[in-house]
């Protein structure tokens, strides 16, 4: 080679930068020295030495070193650093671009597995995960999302922040994910165990544990105010969260929400619900302006009126077995004033004949009567108790019999007659009973004796006839004859007569004949049937 300017025998591959050049061309110089250099592409090797060897001539045109190569790349020409603006991961140099944090527009971010790789990287920058559970994240800047109000996750970030109710919140709202870096998470905020469903996550919460009543993320990029929300059962009241000059959003300004009531309008920016009791009065029962009446109250959503044995004087109180509401109070239906129903008077009330109490052997109770002794209820009615008075004598017994005294057995002295009558009804006899006394047709008998004093010359036979006026056309009546020798009987109707007389030797003289007139069966009302007997011996 002496004489000749060396020509560069080996190809350079293009290389990006300065400093790669720079290398390369001291690589090839120091192989013009040496007898053997490695081909451009394969293991074979040239022998620069060698003046038989036909050199390889690559034709590689001549660089003044002075000048930069224009094939060569510059360091700014490899990708926009962290933190700068892009629109495409080819832009960045870390290869990855992204929208974070809330920002409008998309940044450069760096990849981390722990905070130490973002540390070197410029500004601040913290090592969060794009999804959940991944080893690897990206350095992205501070968020402006924390405790952001939210409905799903999209609205906290594109990465593996979680829109959930934390342990001690009261709504729902975003939180980043610490679980490669515990510097995600602000001073005033923790990094804690989450319980997300089935999953364990690291999420960063406040420590005062409500995220509405905490400060909120960085607002150094994103300064405009962010909405928020606070919601309860008493509805919704949405406001903003304002940049603070520190740099973070300040705590929520919405109002909490509280129930209202019929009138009352929603405060700005709140939806609320009416309260409970509002709907509940009388003046707004269920519905506002929906009025009950003076004498109801508003029951479980509906106007009822307070006199029913399940809302006696107020919503709700319930009357006892056997008694109702009267007046707005609960009183025992079982007395002749309230028998059976509120104000129910039992008529008959003060009467001498009778006495009036409210039955309670059946439900519901009813008023009853009883007839005092020989009163009967003929008209059945009880307001004027027992009107018709069955007078004695006769007895209603054989021993309380009225006595016609003594007859003989000329027809002269002993044709005889006697009347009375016999009431019947539907009471019981009481107070005091009446000896003798048939429930079964409503009637007591009544019992007549004669001495039938005979003589030498008597045959000792009767005739006898009964006639009755005031009764139905059933045979119910009878009159029977007693003797000591014999018993014969008359059945008439109550409005008829009957006749009957006997042979001789129908008694004996110096004996007792007894008639007795009664009622033997039991006709559709009550009735007063009067009877007379005419006889002789």
């Amino acid at each position: 080679m002496d004489g000749m300017r060396p020509h560069l025998l080996v190809s350079l591959r293009r290389v990006r930068g300065w400093f790669g050049l720079v290398a390369s061309l001291s690589l090839l110089w120091l192989g013009c020295s040496s007898k053997v250099v490695p081909g451009p592409d394969s293991t074979a090797s040239v022998d620069l030495s060698d003046p038989v060897s036909d050199p390889v001539d690559l034709a590689l045109p001549v660089y003044d070193l002075a000048q930069a190569p224009p094939d060569l790349w510059m360091p700014e020409d490899l990708g926009k650093p962290v933190g700068s603006s892009c629109a495409s991961d080819a832009e960045c140099l870390s290869g990855a671009c992204r929208k974070v944090g809330g920002a409008a527009s998309k940044l450069c971010v760096g990849t981390c597995k722990t905070q130490r790789d973002c540390d070197a990287l410029p500004g601040q920058v913290t090592c969060q995960p794009e999804k959940g559970g991944a080893a690897v994240g990206l350095c992205v800047p501070p968020s402006a999302n924390h405790c952001a109000s939210c409905d799903k996750d999209a609205d906290c970030g594109t990465m593996s922040e979680r829109c959930l109710q934390a342990p001690g919140d009261v709504a729902p709202a975003c939180h980043l994910d610490c679980s490669l870096s515990d510097s995600v998470c602000p001073s005033d905020y923790e990094c804690a165990a989450v319980s997300d469903g089935a999953v364990a996550r690291k999420l960063c919460v406040p420590k005062t544990k409500l995220c509405l009543d905490s400060l909120g993320g960085y607002c150094d990029r994103v300064a405009l105010p962010q909405s928020c929300t606070r919601k309860n059962t008493a509805g919704q009241c949405i406001g903003q969260r304002a940049c603070l000059a520190g740099g973070r959003y300040d705590r929520c300004a919405a109002s909490v929400p509280q129930f209202k009531r019929c009138g009352e309008m929603d405060p700005p920016g709140c939806m609320l619900a009416l309260a409970s009791d509002a709907i509940g009065t009388k003046q707004n029962c269920a519905r506002c302006g929906n009025t009950c009446g003076s004498d109801e109250d508003c029951c479980a959503g509906s106007c009822k009126k307070l006199n029913t044995a399940t809302d006696c004087g107020a919503c709700g109180k319930s009357c006892a077995m056997g008694s109702g509401c009267c007046a707005g109070s609960c009183t025992q239906l079982d007395t002749v004033s309230n028998c059976g129903a509120c104000g129910n008077v039992c008529p008959g009330i003060g009467q001498p004949t009778s006495d009036v109490f409210c039955d309670t052997s059946k439900l519901p109770a009813s008023c009853a009567m009883t007839c005092r002794g020989d009163n009967y209820d003929v008209d059945v009615s009880a307001t004027n108790g027992c009107e018709v008075l069955d007078v004695t004598p006769p007895g209603h017994t054989q021993s309380t019999a009225s006595s016609r005294g003594s007859k003989d057995c000329f027809d002269t002295a002993s044709r005889d007659s006697f009347s009375s009558a016999v009431p019947s009804d539907l009471r019981e006899h009481k107070n005091p009973p009446v000896v003798g006394f048939s429930g079964m047709v409503g009637a007591a008998p009544d019992y007549w004796v004669v001495r039938a004093t005979g003589g030498t010359f008597c045959q000792n036979d009767y005739e006898v006839t009964i006639t009755t006026t005031g009764g139905g056309s059933m045979t119910c009546y009878r009159l029977t004859v007693i003797t000591n020798k014999r018993t014969d009987t008359l059945d008439v109707s109550g409005s008829g007569s009957k006749s009957m007389n006997t042979g001789t030797g129908a008694y004996s003289g110096g004996s007792d004949i007894y008639f007795v007139v009664e009622k033997t069966c039991t006709t559709a009302m009550p009735e007063k049937v009067s009877y007379t007997v005419e006889y002789h011996l």
